[in-house]
Order: C-alpha cells, then structure tokens, then sequence
C-alpha cells in the first residue's frame, strides 16, 4: 500500500518508521518528565526529614514545658506551705502572748 504526499509516495515502512520515530521522541520526553519527578520526590523526601526533625525538637520542647511547669507547680506549693506555716507561728506567738 502507497500513500502520497506532495507527489512523493510513502511506502508503509516508511510511514511505519515515522511512527516509530514519534514514539520514540515522546519516550524521550517522558523519560525526562520521570527524570525531574523522581528528583521532586527526593526533595519531598528532604522535606519530610526536615518536618520530622522539626517534630521530634517540639516534642522535646513540649516535655521540657511540662516538667518546668510541674517544677514550678511544686516550688509554688512549697511558697503556699512556707507562707502558712508562717502565718500559724505568727498565730501561735500572739495567741501564746495572750496566755
């Protein structure tokens, strides 16, 4: 079978060498879209390291606020103790006076 174009026959290995051709150029362009994929993956990879680093530094943050706070909870317990039993041996003495 014998195509024309522009008064020049194309024989079908020719026209299937074409076609070859095209598919092996639009291969060619997918090997490259796969190429920068796989280096947007790998970024994206990084990029997650990087947020479970982050992660992992706000959970050691958030512990650290805890203990400080119940450190803080502690001492302000001790202060609330101090102050009463300065306030009973205040009470004592003037109620020890009174005798």
């Amino acid at each position: 079978m014998r195509f024309m174009k522009n008064k020049k026959e194309i024989t079908m290995e020719d026209l299937a060498g074409m076609v070859q051709k095209g598919f092996l150029e639009i291969n060619g362009k997918f090997e490259k879209i796969d190429n920068r994929f796989d280096k947007i993956d790998k970024r994206f990879e990084k990029i997650d390291n990087q947020f479970e680093k982050i992660d992992k530094r706000f959970e050691k943050l958030e512990k650290g606020q805890k203990e400080i706070i119940e450190k803080l909870d502690k001492k302000a317990d001790s202060f609330e103790l101090r102050e009463i039993k300065h306030r009973i041996e205040t009470l004592e003495l003037k109620a020890s006076w009174g005798k």
